[in-house]
């Protein structure tokens, strides 16, 4: 696996990587979690899949009109803290990302709608 590389849905096939175990999150709040994989869809989006520390699984997408939020620049197994928020169209979405990659510092990207 490539470290920064995100999937097409055919080259994800071909890793064996099961996406059936991840579900869209339901909840509002932050998260802390670990990128597992990320694959491109089909309408400018990246879809991000997580292992959450409370031992969920979820997915969600990004996109390109938000920079995905920076997920597109990530290695897989960055441990991130996810802010998830209720949309004004009542939909839970994913509005910031933060990483703590570095010893000096972190690095967060945000959906400043």
């Amino acid at each position: 696996m490539e470290e920064f590389k995100a999937y097409s849905p055919h080259q994800l096939r071909a890793t064996g990587f099961n996406t059936k175990d991840y579900a869209p999150n339901q909840k509002t709040g932050l998260f802390t979690g670990r990128l597992e994989m990320k694959v491109w869809g089909r309408n400018a989006n990246l879809i991000s899949f997580y292992t959450l520390s409370d031992g969920r699984k979820i997915s969600c997408n990004t996109w390109q009109n938000k920079e995905y939020l920076g997920i597109d620049q990530l290695p897989f197994g960055t441990e991130v803290t996810l802010k998830f928020i209720r949309n004004s169209k009542g939909h839970i979405t994913l509005a910031e990302v933060c990483t703590y990659v570095r010893p000096a510092g972190s690095k967060c990207f945000r959906d400043l709608r």
